[in-house]
């Protein structure tokens, strides 16, 4: 592959000075600038499709995407370098790619389907494999089955992931919250350091004798931040009650160890989910899963509408420790929360909605920027001083 064109420009964000946890408001912005320096993929040269995670280095970039069993890795000047990884079972080969990250020089990769990390070098040479979370079972009335899937890895030795589980657990009632656990890299049986809620994760459409499961049209459930390097899963949860004056999510960051290293509360601008949204929603799932054979009323029962949008829509863990929470995406702007490493609230920032980061340090951040037709590209964005 050739070497991808860099384009430079420029354009401001929104900074919402942190000295409280109050909702962003015009009152309280400054104008800050991120400057964009590098953006690989708008002349066309390489085309994206989904960016699924992105680690950088002072001189790379490893992306993946979704979908795909392999990693790019590109320098940060936008110009390709080589593909680590490809479709398969054997040594090197990977069947459905979790997550993956960077241990000094070292790249490993979590297959979900293998149950399995692989380890390689900067050439993309295997140095190594090894199993993890292979005594999943099937559920019982009182075992829901879990398999641990491996999301991180930290550098004293452990692997840090969920409880992946089967869908019929759920339904039977065993199980409203999945577990995030510690295993060591090497494999082996895996142990529970905290739990998450589920409720309202999936939409579970019963009747006629059968079962349908699909995701829940609006994400309200808890989910985990995974910092390896910094030794720390984080359980943001965003299924909490709104009043017409507030809105607010709660961070719970654990130790490999299972103790609570500490916990914030974030407050925000509550935003009501229309009557509007929620009938259209209620139509484009009954379009969808009436064809299925089931009837209007079993699938109304089995969406749920909050009455408002989660304040906090996912989040990424920066490599100085911090935590960048994305907000509600707005019709054209979209504020994250960024915590640092201790969990105070640093900063937020306001950025356009099409915006998306994917690696953050406290000097820049890697961002997905989608244009009018939704083909993301990779930007980089330098964080200047709020003037």
């Amino acid at each position: 592959m050739n070497s991808r064109s860099v384009a430079l420009l420029a354009f401001t964000l929104l900074l919402v000075t942190a000295c409280v946890d109050a909702p962003p408001s015009a009152e309280s912005a400054r104008d800050a600038t991120f400057e964009l320096r590098a953006q690989i993929g708008a002349d066309g040269a390489y085309n994206f499709t989904t960016i699924k995670q992105l680690i950088a280095t002072p001189t790379y970039l490893y992306v993946s995407q979704r979908g795909e069993p392999y990693i790019m890795v590109f320098r940060t000047d936008g110009s390709y370098v080589k593909t680590i990884g490809r479709a398969g079972g054997g040594p090197g080969e990977i069947r459905e790619l979790a997550r993956f990250g960077l241990l000094g020089d070292t790249l490993w990769t979590s297959d979900w389907a293998q149950r399995r990390l692989t380890f390689f070098s900067d050439t993309g040479a295997v140095l190594g494999l090894s199993t993890i979370g292979s005594d999943a079972v099937m559920p019982t009335d009182t075992d829901p089955g879990f398999g641990m899937v491996a999301e991180t890895l930290t550098p004293d030795g452990f692997a840090l992931g969920w409880g992946g589980l089967y869908g019929m657990a759920l339904t039977g009632g065993l199980v409203d919250s999945l577990p995030v656990l510690r295993s060591t890299r090497k494999g082996g049986a895996a142990d529970t350091i905290g739990r998450y809620a589920v409720e309202f994760r999936d939409l579970i459409i019963k009747g006629r004798g059968r079962l349908q499961f699909a995701p829940q049209p609006i994400a309200v459930y808890d989910f985990v931040i995974f910092d390896g390097p910094g030794g720390k899963a984080c359980v943001v949860d965003r299924n909490q009650p709104a009043t017409s004056t507030e809105a607010t999510a709660s961070v719970t960051c654990i130790a490999t160890s299972g103790d609570t290293l500490w916990q914030r509360t974030l407050t925000f601008a509550p935003v009501p989910v229309s009557a509007q949204v929620a009938d259209s929603v209620r139509r484009r799932e009954r379009n969808l899963w009436r064809p299925q054979g089931f009837l209007e009323s079993e699938i109304d029962a089995a969406v749920h509408i909050p009455s408002h949008w989660p304040p906090v829509t996912e989040g990424v863990a920066g490599a100085d420790g911090s935590l960048w929470l994305r907000g509600h995406v707005g019709n054209d702007s979209v504020t994250y929360s960024v915590l640092s490493a201790d969990g105070t609230l640093r900063t937020r920032i306001r950025a356009p909605s099409r915006v998306r980061v994917l690696w953050a340090s406290d000097a820049f951040v890697w961002a997905e920027e989608l244009d009018d037709d939704d083909v993301p590209t990779l930007s980089r964005y330098e964080v200047v001083s709020a003037r």
